[in-house]
């Protein structure tokens, strides 16, 4: 078992393009497996579990590491700048979500919430990306962030042409798999738009 401390992004409702950073002072007791059980191109993923500090409970969750490998990719100087962006894509897209669905959509759809966790306990506090572990590994892509359309589903296109109009065509949220179970959107990429 470690500590870890919690960064957590948050949307200016104003403007959900910009945000903040915050760091919890106190910490959480998290406990990840030293084997993964998934490699991406840009990450390594671990089963990991996280004691609920007001129940005492363990929740499922995933951790995800950036590869060392990325530094220099994208003028990245340091590992960390993956996992902050990744997380404010993802809190930016929940945003637009939450915004699409006030408009009484006929499908809704939303977006897992994660965050960072610095590890207080290791050597250099590296930090994991986390999220809910969700148990499926059926997922379908709508769309590309190249314009293309994979899917019949017609409310992931709605969703991405609503994020391009309401972020004043500064992005696009595309690249939308989810569960075929519910209409949670799993991942997303931000695609910035020429003005």
């Amino acid at each position: 078992f470690e500590q870890a401390k919690l960064h957590t992004y948050h949307v200016n409702p104003t403007n959900p393009l910009q945000g903040q950073w915050r760091v919890s002072q106190r910490t959480v007791t998290v406990c990840i497996q030293q084997k993964q059980f998934n490699e991406g191109s840009l990450r390594n993923v671990f089963k990991m579990r996280q004691r609920d500090a007001s129940t005492g409970m363990w929740k499922q969750m995933v951790a995800k590491n950036f590869k060392e490998s990325l530094i220099g990719v994208s003028g990245v100087t340091d590992v960390s700048q993956w996992h902050y962006r990744e997380v404010e894509s993802q809190i930016v897209s929940k945003h637009f979500a939450d915004e699409f669905n006030a408009r009484d959509p006929p499908k809704k759809c939303d977006f897992i919430v994660p965050y960072c966790i610095e590890m207080c306990q290791r050597p250099g506090n590296p930090l994991y990306n986390v999220e809910v572990l969700f148990d499926s590994d059926l997922y379908e892509k709508h769309n590309t962030n190249a314009g293309g359309v994979t899917s019949d589903r017609l409310t992931p296109q709605a969703y991405s042409h609503f994020s391009f109009v309401h972020s004043g065509k500064r992005l696009c949220v595309c690249v939308l798999p989810n569960s075929p179970r519910s209409f949670l959107l799993l991942e997303r990429s931000l695609q910035p738009t020429p003005l």
